[in-house]
């Protein structure tokens, strides 16, 4: 009954659960600090210790072992329907794994169409060709979990590939801007009045008819390239 209480979908809270009252809590904490020996219910409010390397726990009924590892069809005893893929060894799939993955969806196809035919003709019979159809996904779900590891190692390949990606493009938009504020810096200090680098806006220009048109125009553009470069720069200082 406690075993399939524990495989149950939404199994109930373990019967000691009632035991961790504030009488009981303080009696172990007292009994802790004291160095006493621990016994009766007070047992059930201590921690498990964690598993070691070698052992196993206990989740919903089921046992993992440590390290965990995938156990073969054999140890679950479930027939095994296709070829193990020597050439793989947890990498990339092999040929053969392709192979058997296909010729395992035709069994699949195969199987529910005569799963079809059974139901129409002799309904009596279907118990059989479940079976098969549980085993088959079985063997599905086996071969497609061995490769597990390989699709963590070509997932974390992507992003790494995805961050490297971003991270050169950001380097280049700064030496892009960078090469730009040096080309201002450079224009700017060529010129021969040094009374010319100051802002100018429009409205100076046309109070002040002495000045040449032309130049203070070309003053406003730079100056107004060199705050599209100040908020360039920082807008990739907010993406690093």
């Amino acid at each position: 009954m406690a075993d399939a209480e524990l495989g149950s979908a939404f199994p109930r809270p373990p019967v000691h659960f009632r035991l961790f009252s504030d009488h009981n809590l303080n009696e172990l904490a007292q009994a802790s600090a004291k160095g006493s020996p621990i016994s009766g219910n007070l047992e059930y409010l201590k921690p498990p210790l964690p598993p070691r390397d070698g052992g196993s726990y206990n989740v919903f009924g089921e046992f993992w072992p440590i390290p965990e590892t995938l156990p073969s069809l054999k140890d679950m005893e479930i027939q095994q329907l296709y070829v193990e893929d020597q050439a793989s060894e947890g990498h990339a799939p092999g040929p053969q794994t392709i192979m058997n993955m296909k010729s395992l969806s035709r069994q699949l196809l195969l199987n529910y169409l005569e799963l079809v035919g059974v139901m129409g003709i002799n309904p009596e019979k279907f118990p059989e060709k479940i079976e098969h159809l549980r085993i088959l996904f079985i063997n599905i779900h086996h071969l497609l979990n061995e490769y597990r590891p390989h699709q963590a190692r070509e997932t974390l390949a992507l992003l790494m590939e995805d961050f490297l990606s971003k991270s050169r493009a950001q380097i280049e938009n700064a030496r892009r801007a960078c090469a730009d504020t040096q080309e201002t810096l450079q224009e700017l200090s060529s010129r021969e009045d040094p009374k010319d680098l100051s802002p100018v806006s429009f409205d100076s220009l046309e109070t002040n008819p002495t000045c040449e048109f032309a130049q203070k125009q070309k003053d406003l553009e730079v100056w107004k390239q060199l705050e599209n470069i100040e908020k360039d720069l920082e807008n990739i200082e907010k993406d690093l």
